[in-house]
């Protein structure tokens, strides 16, 4: 299998844990991980463990910081008995303490990765297949600019906006002067954004603004947020019939481990033969979007990260993962945010 996924509950829990008095003493006994059925996706031949942290995302937020090291400390030792090499870890967990390789063994994949991998191929898609002429990248996540730099080589423009445009500044134009690439930071206005323009959002604060814009100036917008579905249809519905959050907050984490889980079992005769295909320490190393410095040990994080995106997209591209996500007419798979836009 290669890896374990820790899961968590949709929904927040009430009774006596909800109590603030209570929850911290309550939580190590009472929440501590349990193993449950594996979850499969046959047509890819994934299968893994799975682990049930019973606790929702807005619960783990206002534990004390010790009460949530207690609880990822017994995550681990649950992880590695049941063998998982890698552990994937639903997206809406947050956050989670500091990856120290001596406390906590087990490498984890949030899936980063892949979504930036995922936003390489939509955007591939559209400019070749639709058109676009224009790409508008909304909010902040981690390794954008590893993103950037291959958009970047594709040629196409590539505007960033924010409601914080400043953070984005310094590593921009540095970006922009030195590489010769069409790159402009700028406020959050989706009133600049024009029909034949491509929109990704990674940050759900955009999404009620954008998605009035998407249906008023029927511009062609891509939900990458936690909560989005709709990417991958038939595998969504393979994680939803063994009651998995279908939502690319765990369809993420699963595929990234899946690929790297493959790296790591040399014994699979349809191991493709290559390095290891993700960084050592993913949750530790995972480089960030470097907003803040453009120094060089910046640009070798954008550089190490976009040469993860490509690997990911490549190791996809050979395992026919990606027609997964562009089986269907791709105008309507990805029409606007939620649906509530008209398909261009």
């Amino acid at each position: 299998m290669g890896f374990a996924f820790l899961d968590i509950l949709p929904e927040n829990r009430r009774g006596l844990l909800a109590r603030e008095l209570l929850r911290d003493r309550l939580a190590p006994l009472v929440l501590r991980p349990r193993a449950k059925q594996g979850v499969s996706l046959p047509e890819l031949g994934l299968h893994t463990h799975q682990l049930l942290l019973p606790i929702g995302p807005g619960d783990w937020k206002v534990l004390k910081p010790e009460t949530r090291l207690k609880l990822w400390t017994a995550t681990q030792k649950t992880a590695k008995k049941i063998g998982g090499a890698v552990l994937a870890v639903n997206r809406g967990l947050r956050p989670l303490p500091s990856q120290n390789p001596e406390l906590f063994p087990i490498p984890v994949s949030r899936g980063d990765l892949f979504v930036l991998a995922l936003a390489l191929i939509v955007v591939e898609e559209g400019l070749n297949r639709y058109g676009r002429e224009k790409l508008w990248l909304v909010g902040d996540f981690p390794g954008l600019f590893g993103l950037i730099s291959l958009i970047g080589r594709i040629g196409a423009p590539v505007a960033i906006q924010s409601f914080s445009p400043s953070r984005f500044e310094t590593i921009a134009y540095r970006i922009l002067y030195e590489q010769g690439m069409a790159l402009s930071v700028s406020y959050f206005n989706p009133s600049n954004w024009g029909p034949e323009d491509m929109v990704l959002l990674f940050d759900p604060v955009y999404l009620p603004f954008a998605a009035g814009a998407g249906k008023a100036r029927n511009v062609f917008i891509i939900d990458l947020t936690d909560d989005s579905r709709s990417h991958a249809p038939r595998l969504e519905s393979w994680l939803g019939a063994q009651g998995v959050d279908p939502s690319l907050k765990t369809l993420a984490p699963l595929l990234e481990a899946w690929f790297w889980g493959r790296t790591l079992n040399p014994d699979q005769t349809d191991v493709l033969p290559h390095e290891p295909l993700l960084p050592v320490r993913p949750a530790s190393t995972s480089p960030d979007t470097c907003s803040r410095s453009a120094g060089q040990e910046c640009f070798a994080r954008i550089h190490e990260t976009a040469g993860y995106i490509s690997r990911i997209r490549q190791e996809g591209q050979e395992l026919n993962l990606w027609g997964f996500f562009l089986d269907k007419d791709f105008r309507a798979l990805y029409n606007t945010t939620q649906g509530t836009g008209t398909t261009i």
